[in-house]
């Protein structure tokens, strides 16, 4: 039985993995997997880029900004990224007009409205340096549309609502 052991652990001895090889490959693994990361990134920037350029140009802003929104976006396409968020500091309110007036919340609706309109103003200026006014005054335009075919307003009696002196007022 004591030849028996010693075989045995002579075996087990002989049987050890070889810890440099087995470093190297290791190794090697951690190199393949750092490149398939690193790869993986490259390459869903660059979709996700494309993709808000193209639905950019589509007028399909929101889902523009959703592509692009959470990128770490690089100095070349700062452009885009600049030019996708001021239509959207627009388009933001008539989207919540929308969800306003689905959920039959008229005050909140009109006042998504006007404040879109608000933004407008505010960033028709950036709009035209960017190049998007054009962008910038069609949403203007669906958002005076849907001031004039629900609320029965025009466009100088929202102007002057915004213009309000007071929250009261307002």
């Amino acid at each position: 039985k004591m030849e028996e052991a010693k075989l045995l652990l002579e075996e087990i001895q002989s049987t050890r993995i070889n810890r440099a090889g087995a470093s190297i490959i290791f190794i090697f693994f951690i190199m393949i997997a750092v490149l398939v990361i690193v790869g993986t990134n490259l390459c869903s920037y660059s979709i996700g880029i494309r993709n808000a350029e193209r639905q950019f140009n589509k007028k399909e802003y929101t889902k523009a900004y959703n592509e692009i929104y959470g990128l770490d976006v690089k100095d070349e396409d700062l452009v885009l990224y600049d030019r996708i968020t001021t239509v959207m500091y627009v388009q933001k309110q008539l989207n919540s007009y929308y969800n306003y007036y689905g959920m039959k919340d008229q005050p909140r609706a009109l006042d998504s409205l006007l404040k879109g309109l608000s933004r407008y103003e505010k960033y028709i200026e950036l709009g035209i340096e960017l190049d998007v006014d054009s962008d910038l005054d069609s949403v203007r335009n669906k958002i005076l549309e849907e001031i004039e075919l629900v609320f029965g307003m025009s466009e100088q009696e929202a102007m002057s609502i915004i213009q309000s002196d007071s929250r009261a007022e307002y």
